[in-house]
């Protein structure tokens, strides 16, 4: 595929390129459904710099633990190495990747510790999120695709890659499983969207789109044929954590539903 354009004899990355401009779209999208509703500007930069900032904290931290045995390996070797140039490449490839539900778990915490801080509406915000996240997220999934990651199982009418970003991905037809989920990503992003602009269920939003992503990312999984994003048993890891958020999404749709009816 095309890990790498070269633009005016500058090679950049092809997934830099795809997610800078899912966050420009997502991010105008959501300031202008915040603004609408009267959320004022700077918090809403504010609120998305700290989503940010946690994503990429929290996406890195899952990447380590699911690559864990491969980031002992590789943390050895920053002690072993003969020059400071060599240190940081190691460093970087430790801390390089990331994985999505990292990303999610992470920006969520930060984001929602901002909002409690900052006393600002929690559920207007994550009901802008429940859209703009999927929206955001089936970018990264067009650059999945073109740079060769989280690539599918071998299959007779897939695609064969012969410079991916990881290697061991080359020269073997496989499933796109990436163009799937970004399919899906974005019927679930039309879905909420509409939901939101019809002010329908909007308390509930951000649960709906847990679940919806949990199902879909669960199913999703069983077509990837990246073994190293780590396993957890039968599951792979991503699979454990959609169990655990659909279930924690839930019980919050039970105990929002049940303090509705007390009141």
């Amino acid at each position: 595929m095309y890990p790498i354009v070269n633009f005016f004899g500058k090679e950049i990355s092809t997934y830099a390129i795809c997610a800078v401009v899912g966050i420009l779209i997502a991010g105008y999208l959501f300031v202008k459904e915040g603004v609408k509703n009267g959320i004022k500007e700077p918090d809403i930069l504010e609120f998305l710099i700290a989503a940010w900032i946690g994503a990429m904290i929290g996406g890195s931290i899952l990447y380590v633990l699911t690559n864990f045995e491969l980031s002992v390996k590789l943390f050895k070797m920053l002690f072993q190495s003969d020059s400071i140039k060599e240190f940081f490449q190691l460093l970087s490839y430790i801390f390089g990747g990331s994985v999505f539900y990292g990303g999610l778990i992470g920006g969520g915490i930060l984001s929602i510790l901002y909002l409690k801080i900052k006393k600002l509406p929690i559920v207007e915000f994550t009901a802008i999120a429940s859209f703009a996240v999927p929206l955001f997220h089936a970018f990264g999934r067009l650059c999945c695709f073109l740079t060769g990651c989280c690539f599918g199982v071998e299959c007779k009418f897939g695609f064969t890659y012969t410079n991916s970003a990881v290697g061991f991905g080359d020269g073997v037809s496989r499933f796109p499983v990436q163009l799937l989920e970004m399919v899906l990503l974005l019927m679930l992003f039309a879905v909420l969207y509409y939901m939101y602009k019809k002010n329908i269920c909007r308390k509930y939003a951000f649960e709906i789109y847990i679940i919806s992503y949990g199902v879909i990312r669960f199913a999703t999984e069983f077509l990837r044929g990246d073994e190293i994003r780590g396993f957890i048993g039968i599951f792979s890891t991503s699979q454990v954590i959609s169990i655990v958020l659909v279930t924690l999404a839930i019980l919050s749709l039970f105990l929002k539903n049940r303090s509705k009816v007390i009141k």
